[in-house]
């Protein structure tokens, strides 16, 4: 949420085979890089322990301190049911979690259809390739107009060129593993938080 991105945040990562010097001379928006140190094996998903958080409250109300005192002690005697945020879902009408179910259920042209598929939100060159892609199923030229940072969508157009069988799971080969994760995670998270 808005008070999230004001936030100040730290994270562990990992490049391969990069020098310290490298990293240091990066111009990251509103990021700085630092703490670095040599290490013989990369992060993995699973590798860190989990999330610490200060929390600072602002702008709390006279007389106000006992309710928030109240509301701490019982977050620490019972604790709370850890719900994912909607980040972990997309911020666009096709939920990344709903690609994922469709590639358990092995149902690969909806989940290709549901990649490719127009959807609200897309900047102007996304969606034109998108509609290209749609209206006019012409593959290539969708690619064209395809923005690389769609790595998804630019991985399923290449895919669908190159391939010379009639099978799906050609073009899903298309998605890098990175993506594949993704969608599989998003649904995994989406049926925590509705088991939640």
């Amino acid at each position: 949420g808005a008070n999230e991105r004001r936030g100040v945040k730290s994270q562990r990562m990992t490049r391969f085979r990069v020098r310290a010097a490298r990293m240091a001379k990066l111009n990251l928006h509103g990021m700085r890089v630092g703490n670095y140190r040599y290490v013989k094996n990369g992060l993995g998903l699973g590798d860190l322990k989990g999330n610490v958080f200060t929390l600072t409250l602002r702008g709390i109300e006279e007389g106000k301190e006992q309710t928030v005192a109240r509301a701490v002690s019982a977050l620490q005697q019972s604790g709370y049911i850890n719900y994912f945020g909607l980040q972990r879902f997309g911020s666009h009408s096709v939920a990344t979690h709903t690609i994922g179910a469709a590639l358990l259920r092995g149902d690969w042209a909806e989940a290709i259809d549901l990649i490719l598929r127009p959807r609200d939100g897309d900047k102007h060159d996304a969606a034109t390739a998108r509609a290209v892609y749609k209206e006019k199923a012409d593959i290539e030229g969708a690619l064209k107009l395809m923005p690389r940072v769609c790595v998804a969508e630019s991985g399923l157009l290449e895919a669908m060129l190159r391939q010379t069988t009639m099978y799906l799971i050609a073009v899903l080969a298309g998605l890098t593993r990175t993506p594949r994760k993704l969608y599989v995670h998003a649904y995994h998270t989406h049926s925590w938080n509705t088991a939640a």
